[in-house]
């Protein structure tokens, strides 16, 4: 019998973050038995811990490499790619700085780059003394073109415990950067960073803890106006939670990735996809492994549209606390096999504490009988199906497709889905789950 529920809860993460899965099982299995009202959430860590099992067993086609030329015994982080060079955060020590923040002990963090020649990395060197001070510079971004930086900065020469920033310059003719300008994403005291360009260079996303969000950190997006920045933007329920969402990526405009410790994954801190569909951020996906381990892995970043990149982790094995990972595609380990892609609908009804629908509801079951409408939004596609108990389970076609749930006596209601940015499971099929609740 355990008498504290953070004794047995605090040892099964930690053991789910070593990637002993099993055991860690066993521990989230004893945990709602002990404390009944938490075993829905002992569950959902239970189901991360066998997905982390089979994605381990089966990963995806990437091969992931440790950058020994840039990574120190310190943290190193957040890398970037622009042009030859790969630039980074580290906390390494350097002899002529000596100071160290008070509040931790290390080392104050400053921003790198290495030049990239052949797949072989220079020896780090920091960048512009205009941009890097007596205090922590970190995660950076750099517009398309490549005139402008916007990076992180915690604390100010006029107050040693401010809150972190972000700071934009602009490239010099001769290539060096202006003064930074601090800029005001809020209109309260509130951390910033983490940014990211949008394609176009006229966006912004970034992370925050502002009170206006879901809790933790959250990613927003702001837009670039005639006078700076506009008001940000908050990407939503469907990206962020209760916990931490933050170093943001925008691959083509409509993927975004990022690194969560609020949704389901293999442990700490996992990169995650998400696709905006209709202008709504979507179809969260765990990239898996490797890209993703027990460790926190984040400051995701890819590059050849997606078949190569750079991440951080703090994985075993490397060479500090946070370490720099280069990966691409394996192509030896693709299928050539054609992927199928299935549906697998659920209709669901609400059930209540009475006979009045007025009443609380206490759960959801299966509803009979329902119209399921399926309607290519790309190809002349339209199946219809009834719901039943087993669920509906239809093999579709790479795509985009509208779904209608319809029944009288409840109201309609539309889900949009995409084949777009899944995972192939070890049979290489694509399972897409959609789950309805008519009202």
């Amino acid at each position: 019998h355990y008498d504290e529920p953070e004794t047995i809860w605090n040892l099964s993460l930690m053991l789910q973050q070593m990637e002993d899965y099993d055991e860690a099982i066993k521990g989230f299995k004893i945990y709602g038995e002990e404390f009944i009202f938490e075993k829905g959430k002992a569950n959902k860590f239970i189901e991360a811990c066998q997905d982390a099992k089979r994605w381990k067993e089966r990963p995806e086609s990437f091969v992931v490499t440790n950058i020994d030329e840039v990574n120190s015994s310190a943290s190193d982080f957040a890398p970037i790619a622009h042009a030859d060079q790969l630039y980074f955060s580290s906390g390494r020590i350097q002899e002529e700085k000596g100071e160290v923040d008070y509040w931790t002990g290390d080392p104050y963090c400053d921003i790198y780059s290495s030049t990239m020649s052949n797949s072989e990395y220079a020896s780090p060197t920091l960048i512009d003394a205009v941009i890097n001070s007596n205090f922590h510079e970190g995660t950076l971004t750099i517009s398309p073109d490549g005139n402008e930086m916007i990076f992180t900065r915690c604390g100010d020469n006029d107050d040693r415990d401010d809150y972190c920033s972000l700071y934009s310059t602009k490239r010099q003719e001769k290539g060096n950067w202006d003064e930074p300008v601090k800029l005001t994403m809020f209109d309260e005291f509130a951390n910033v960073g983490h940014p990211a360009f949008s394609m176009d260079g006229n966006g912004l996303y970034f992370s925050s803890d502002a009170s206006r969000g879901y809790g933790g950190r959250d990613i927003y997006f702001a837009k670039r106006t005639g006078r700076g920045w506009g008001v940000p933007e908050n990407l939503g329920a469907g990206i962020n939670t209760s916990n931490d969402e933050m170093y943001p990526f925008i691959l083509d405009d409509e993927t975004l990735f990022f690194s969560s410790n609020g949704h389901m994954g293999m442990g700490g801190l996992d990169i995650f996809s998400s696709n905006r569909i209709n202008d709504v951020w979507e179809n969260i996906q765990n990239v898996r492994s490797p890209l993703n381990s027990g460790a926190d892995d984040f400051g995701y970043v890819s590059v050849n549209n997606g078949q190569s990149g750079y991440f951080s982790s703090t994985r075993q094995g490397g060479k500090g606390s946070d370490d720099i990972y280069f990966f691409k595609v394996d192509e030896t380990m693709i299928s050539e096999d054609p992927v199928v892609y299935v549906l697998d609908i659920d209709v669901l009804q609400n059930t209540y504490t009475s006979d009045d629908p007025s009443s609380s509801v206490t759960g959801t079951t299966f509803l009979p009988d329902a119209n399921i409408e399926i309607i290519g939004m790309e190809k002349d596609i339209a199946l219809n199906f009834i719901s039943n108990r087993d669920g509906v389970h239809e093999t579709i076609d790479e795509g985009e497709y509208r779904l209608v749930f319809t029944k009288e006596g409840f109201f309609t209601k539309t889900e949009i889905v995409s084949t777009q940015n899944r995972f192939v499971d070890e049979n290489n099929e694509v399972h897409i789950p959609v789950e309805v609740v008519l009202e």
